[in-house]
């Protein structure tokens, strides 16, 4: 089982792939996580920090705390190998609205899922409220019919 927290800036986890990785310089790793309550999905992308050889499997990798869900709870992981391309109008089989960060960084294509793992998350779950206490607050709203 990995563990996120999501209160630290930077941390690091390990797990030996179902499948082989093929691990080459324009290799790049995306976890994605799905609670195993609400089905809701997230996707982020973590940075290799060892590389596996002869002698073990073992993939070691940085994430940020901030990329992790935010919420406390049991999760599916599954960890997906790639290759990082920068894309390109017309070159990349991605539509536009599908792509979850700026247009100009690097995106992974041709993900291959190498491992299924189970993940905890270590988050917050309490709920913010804004509570509106000072006297000036009336709103004005202006409704068109047409």
């Amino acid at each position: 089982m990995i563990n996120f927290y999501t209160n630290l800036d930077k941390q690091s986890f390990s797990l030996y792939p179902d499948t082989g990785s093929t691990f080459t310089t324009s290799s790049g790793f995306e976890i994605e996580l799905t609670h195993d309550y609400s089905q809701v999905s997230s996707s982020f992308q973590v940075t290799p920090v060892s590389r596996p050889n002869r002698l073990s499997d073992l993939l070691v990798f940085e994430v940020s705390g901030s990329s992790i869900p935010i919420y406390s709870g049991q999760y599916t992981s599954e960890l997906y190998e790639g290759n990082v391309t920068r894309p390109i109008w017309g070159t990349t089989h991605r539509t536009f609205s599908s792509i979850k960060s700026k247009w100009s960084e690097p995106l992974l294509n041709d993900l291959v899922k190498i491992s299924t793992d189970r993940a905890y998350v270590f988050g917050d779950d309490q709920t913010t409220y804004t509570k509106y206490s000072s006297n000036n607050e009336d709103g004005a709203y202006i409704i068109y019919n047409g």
